[in-house]
């Protein structure tokens, strides 16, 4: 019997396309975590088991004192393996494949990732770097007049606009022909197409990537921006971690 499948099909749609800004597009959420309220039941024992007398010694801190705890975790002053303990879940949207392939190559998370073989990307939105969205061109206005060009040699924006949407109609085409499956029409697709990654990881390693990734002298800016917001999830879901990483180093 015919497979009830999970994704929208989409014979006949014609490709749609917004062109975004690769900085601006980019989104991350952390959508899961434990709480203060988490840590502080667990943290600090378990952090300092080491010196105690009897198991319970931390259990019974007041939260101040066990969030001072928590906050020496954080800065890896106490054993190192308690931030392993903490699972984060994020959502990391508006990103191209230039991006997810520096997202994945960090070997201590796990992924699940949205997927271009199991469904259309027709509607994909198209990630533009500042530098091509303002190369406007300046040659068309000393071309001759009669000439027939219609775009500016130097309009790298628009070429760029005109690729994307040429690779996007021939993907559609070649699906709708039922003749070529969606995980061969997706080798035309360009890989500035947005898409979202979910990531897994514990804070410690969270933590390290931030480290690396806030680079501003050999990252990319994406991958500052990535980090950057990373961080500032991280400080709304765990006040105590303010401070712990310098954005500037």
């Amino acid at each position: 019997e015919p497979v009830k499948l999970p994704m929208k099909v989409r014979f006949g749609e014609r490709p749609t396309t917004q062109f975004k800004n690769n900085l601006d597009a980019i989104k991350v959420t952390l959508m899961q975590a434990p709480s203060m309220d988490d840590l502080r039941k667990y943290l600090p024992g378990f952090a300092n088991a080491t010196w105690s007398d009897l198991p319970d010694d931390y259990d019974h801190l007041l939260d101040d004192e066990k969030d001072k705890l928590i906050r020496e975790v954080f800065l890896g002053r106490t054993l190192p393996t308690a931030l392993e303990t903490i699972n984060l879940n994020f959502r990391i949207e508006g990103i191209s494949l230039q991006e997810v392939t520096h997202i994945i190559r960090y070997r201590r998370a796990s992924f699940s990732a949205d997927c271009s073989g199991d469904k259309w990307w027709t509607h994909k939105a198209a990630l533009v770097p500042n530098s091509i969205e303002n190369s406007n061109g300046f040659m068309k206005d000393i071309l001759c007049e009669n000439s027939e060009e219609e775009t500016s040699p130097d309009d790298f924006y628009q070429r760029y606009k005109d690729i994307v949407l040429a690779a996007k109609n021939l993907y559609c085409d070649m699906i709708d022909s039922k003749k070529i499956s969606i995980m061969d029409a997706r080798y035309i697709l360009p890989r500035c197409l947005e898409t979202y990654y979910y990531m897994r990881i514990s804070l410690g390693d969270a933590l390290h990537f931030i480290k690396q990734r806030i680079d501003k002298q050999i990252q990319p800016e994406t991958d500052n921006v990535i980090a950057y917001q990373m961080y500032l999830e991280i400080l709304r879901q765990f006040p105590v971690a303010k401070g712990i990483i310098n954005i500037h180093a």
